[in-house]
């Protein structure tokens, strides 16, 4: 939601609001011409996902970024992994998604790459927002407004990329759930090269996702599970609306926990490649313990793709990825890419040697507890302060206290985090511990740290 009474324009992953209500085509044009006010002329390629709103959403932000000097480059219905990858490969200067990712249908967004594909970091989208704003945009004359172009015939460059990232020795048998998203028709092709045996199911392009939610979770990835159990499959793999993310189901039909899929994919590559790993504060303990068994290290950052890819770079990490199944594997590129990492993982599979259920079986599983607590925008940075001053009261044998995005404490048995969220109105909490009681007992307590710190303000 655009919060003009904040200036505040992106969230934690770009620009997302319900459409024609939260952003309206002629905020859109705004958000184009701060964008190429920023950027001062250059290429830059677009795509957008199934939404309804695509057009809108497509004809608003090129008319705005046209004004301000642009020449677009029209990427069509792709991934947004396939549009960060190709923005860096086309060398054009910067790339943007139409998609609100695993938002429901009403959403929709716009989120920005730099050429080197990574999504647009705070400092960045402070200038844009500033320019917003202020409405000082740098437009163009007539004479000098530039081209619009199809390059859809790119993405045989992103098919042929993953389709050779790996090859398999088994045939393996697959249902891809593809939630009616973007990747409706680059999944199956490149399942399709890498010669593996596959169904889809919401395999066609419709913005309403009328197949299941556009978020691949446990409730909404039922038919699938029933489709693997069933139907004998090795695996289930279902991506969100514009296949950033990916889930995981086993042979026997169960979702598999997307801490635990991570880990274990953690743990194969410190093992087979050596080197460390890069996650969200808000990561279960159970991917540094695996990792940590294999001889590597997990570094934390902040919430969001964009600072898991600068940690990656910055520490020279083999992998990066969030619990939401947004996994970046730096060897191809610096966006989450379900598509990619949903190869990869079948194939540690397969070089483990074991089937999917117990690929995951050795890791632990830790009962993670997550709630929100409504708070004003406004209010934020003030309760933040708050937290500081007395999470840390009512524990003892304080392990590890982070401050990267909120406040995370960290005990022999378990953790805390407090942090304000970066996509509405809320400060999120989450807790982790050995058993659910201990999880309950230590979000409990942080919402009673809120509560009183709501009192007396």
């Amino acid at each position: 939601m655009v919060c003009k009474f904040l200036g505040k324009l992106f969230g934690s992953s770009g620009v997302r609001g319900i459409s024609n209500k939260e952003l309206s085509p002629n905020e859109i044009i705004k958000i184009g011409q701060s964008i190429a006010t920023e950027e001062r002329e250059g290429e830059v390629l677009i795509a957008h996902d199934t939404r309804t709103s695509k057009e809108i959403f497509f004809n608003a932000i090129t008319s705005g970024l046209l004004s301000g000097g642009a020449e677009i480059k029209v990427l069509g219905l792709a991934t947004t992994p396939s549009l960060a990858y190709l923005t860096k490969e086309l060398g054009v200067k910067y790339g943007i998604m139409i998609t609100a990712s695993h938002n429901p249908p009403q959403y929709n967004g716009i989120k920005v790459f730099d050429n080197d594909g990574i999504a647009y970091d705070d400092s960045k989208e402070n200038r844009i927002e500033d320019i917003y704003f202020s409405e000082k945009f740098r437009l163009v004359s007539w004479d000098e407004i530039k081209n619009v172009s199809e390059y859809g015939h790119k993405l045989e460059d992103y098919i042929e990329l993953i389709s050779t990232s790996v090859e398999f020795h088994n045939k393996w048998n697959i249902a891809l759930d593809i939630g009616c998203g973007a990747s409706c028709f680059l999944a199956p092709r490149i399942i399709k090269n890498l010669n593996l045996n596959f169904m889809s199911i919401n395999a066609q392009p419709d913005g309403f996702f009328p197949g299941r939610l556009s978020e691949p979770t446990e409730t909404s990835l039922e038919d699938l599970s029933n489709i693997v159990k069933e139907l004998d499959f090795d695996l289930g793999i279902a991506f969100d609306g514009d296949a950033d993310r990916v889930a995981f189901i086993d042979e026997k039909g169960h979702f598999i926990s997307m801490d635990k899929a991570l880990a274990a994919y953690s743990a194969y590559l410190v093992e087979k490649e050596g080197g460390n790993i890069v996650v969200p504060i808000d990561t279960s303990s159970c991917v540094d313990e695996a990792v940590l068994k294999k001889g590597g290290k997990v570094i934390r950052i902040g919430v969001g793709d964009s600072k898991v890819a600068k940690g990656l770079k910055k520490h020279s990490a083999i992998f990066g990825g969030e619990v939401s199944g947004a996994w970046i594997n730096p060897k191809f590129h610096f966006c989450p890419d379900g598509i990619l990492s949903g190869i990869l993982f079948l194939k540690a599979v397969e070089e483990d040697g074991r089937n999917i259920s117990d690929f995951v079986s050795e890791i632990p599983s830790y009962p993670i507890v997550r709630t929100k607590v409504k708070c004003q925008n406004t209010l934020k940075n003030k309760i933040m302060n708050e937290v500081y001053e007395r999470i840390t009261k009512p524990f003892q044998n304080i392990t590890e206290i982070l401050t990267l995005d909120g406040v995370r404490v960290s005990t022999e048995d378990g953790w805390l985090l407090i942090r304000p969220s970066g996509t509405e109105p809320t400060i999120r909490v989450v807790a982790e511990a050995k058993n659910m009681k201990l999880s309950k007992k230590y979000l409990n307590i942080g919402l009673n740290i809120i509560k009183e710190v709501l009192k007396g303000i």
